[in-house]
């Protein structure tokens, strides 16, 4: 019996398909901060839960709270009820969107107990999270009417609770 020799991998560096040389990440080029305050907003065109595509410029002329989670995240689980507390009582130039990437029926399954009222659209893999910067859920920004990152990126329950008192005051 052939035994491989085992070899252990520097910290951030994953297996790379054959052929691809896999790069540590703090080698990587992206930018994985968040985008900053005043940057225009990427703009996406995803299904919902439902497989209704929304876009960003659906949502032209009012603030947007965007939110990234993923239906395995306990943190996302934490925030979920200052979200729904939210979009109850949200002013009506606020919308609340949610992005999401894994399984659908997860997905949907996590919206129903949660009670969602509010979009929650579907990304393949990290497709949206890579245009804002961010591989970690869950983030926030808060867009403006005119497609302008009104905030930096809130990353964490703490940060974004922080985020959605500023925006919504009370």
């Amino acid at each position: 019996m052939l035994r491989r020799p085992f070899r252990l991998r520097p910290p951030g560096v994953e297996t790379a398909p054959a052929g691809f040389h896999a790069r540590p990440v703090e080698h990587s080029r992206l930018n994985r901060r968040g985008l900053a305050a005043g940057t225009p907003a990427p703009d996406f065109e995803l299904p919902d839960l439902q497989g209704k595509l929304w876009s960003l410029r659906d949502f032209s002329g009012k603030r947007v709270l965007l939110v990234f989670a993923a239906p395995d995240c306990v943190p996302c689980d934490e925030l979920a009820p200052d979200l729904v507390d939210l979009h109850d009582r949200k002013r009506a130039d606020l919308e609340i969107v949610m992005i999401v990437r894994g399984d659908l029926e997860e997905n949907l399954a996590k919206a129903s107990a949660h009670g969602f009222r509010f979009p929650v659209l579907v990304q393949k893999g990290w497709q949206v999270s890579k245009r804002y910067a961010r591989f970690a859920t869950p983030v926030a920004y808060v867009i403006d009417g005119q497609g302008l990152l009104a905030t930096d990126i809130a990353a964490g329950p703490p940060a974004i609770r922080r985020l959605i008192a500023a925006a919504v005051p009370r």
